[in-house]
């Protein structure tokens, strides 16, 4: 019997990547929520549903019937009232979908993709028990996941929630904050002081553990995803990236900041230090990364977006 998952957001950044490594499964089958500007032809194997989180036809799930739904759909704004607008909108769709599922599908489990900013600035390492306190742009963001955070509280449904460390990939805040500054201006911007604490994961391997997680009979409540090392500084990560682009480091101060770090968010998000870990050994257990080291990941993601 096939293992049918759902993915919401199944085209996006992390979502790309979740597909590629699940359709090669022959014992999983994939259901997709796409929007309507979107390649069909490269989802032509798998069953889609067009439309938009908070609107989309529910109705159609029932069809399908997944014993998994992974949630990575987002609705984004700009600056800090379009994000507050954003996430309002995004509470009521998860509310909406909450509500649809304890009607229709209440054995359905729901993997629920968050982000490590929830946790908010640490000197001590983060856990899955630690407290949150969001920071950047996690502070307006995280209204659209309390509807899920309440709904495992009160059992309502079977909830995990996934927190992963700082992803590397082409379309991440790699590329933005870290590779096209350093193609601009001939060097590879600190942010601050760079002594922030970074738990580094690939987003290769991100989606792996998803994946992992989607698979697995009985999984924890909440899991934070980690990298293969331990974190690193700020500093350190924009050594890394320096030393494979054949350039020098530059510290960035925030009142020198132009563009997207008009809006402070952006600046709370990357000096923060936020050094996650996970207390599940069991789940990582035998799980071979794809990028075994931050260098690797690096070197992966340059050549791919052909920066020499």
């Amino acid at each position: 019997m096939k293992h049918k998952i759902l993915i919401l957001g199944g085209t996006g950044f992390i979502g790309s990547e979740l597909v590629n490594a699940l359709r090669l499964n022959r014992d999983v089958q994939l259901m997709l929520l796409i929007r309507t500007r979107t390649n069909y032809f490269d989802l032509e194997d798998f069953d889609t549903i067009t439309g938009d989180l908070g609107s989309f036809d529910l109705s159609q799930i029932l069809r399908f019937k997944p014993r998994v739904i992974i949630h990575l759909a987002r609705m984004r704004g700009r600056g800090r009232l379009g994000r507050g607008l954003a996430s309002k909108r995004g509470e009521s769709a998860n509310w909406r979908i909450i509500r649809w599922l304890k009607r229709k599908l209440p054995e359905t489990r729901v993997i629920y993709v968050s982000g490590s900013l929830v946790y908010g600035d640490s000197a001590s390492p983060v856990y899955e028990s630690s407290v949150l306190n969001p920071t950047g742009f996690a502070r307006e963001y995280l209204r659209a996941e309390i509807p899920w955070v309440e709904a495992q509280m009160r059992k309502a449904l079977d909830i995990c929630i996934v927190r992963p460390g700082w992803i590397v990939g082409s379309g991440s805040w790699f590329h933005s904050n870290f590779v096209k500054p350093a193609l601009r201006d001939s060097a590879v911007p600190i942010y601050g002081s760079g002594h922030n604490l970074m738990n580094i994961i690939d987003v290769r391997d991100c989606a792996s553990l998803i994946a992992r997680a989607g698979l697995s009979e009985k999984i924890p409540e909440i899991i934070n995803l980690v990298g293969p090392t331990a974190a690193i500084t700020q500093s350190t990560f924009a050594s890394l990236v320096a030393e494979r682009m054949k350039m020098p480091t530059m510290h960035v101060h925030e009142r020198t900041t132009r563009g997207w770090f008009s809006d402070r968010a952006a600046w709370e998000a990357l000096t923060s230090s936020i050094p996650i870990c996970s207390g599940h050994e069991l789940f990582y257990s035998d799980f071979n990364y794809k990028a075994p080291t931050i260098e690797e990941s690096i070197e992966h993601h340059l050549s791919c977006g052909g920066t020499t």
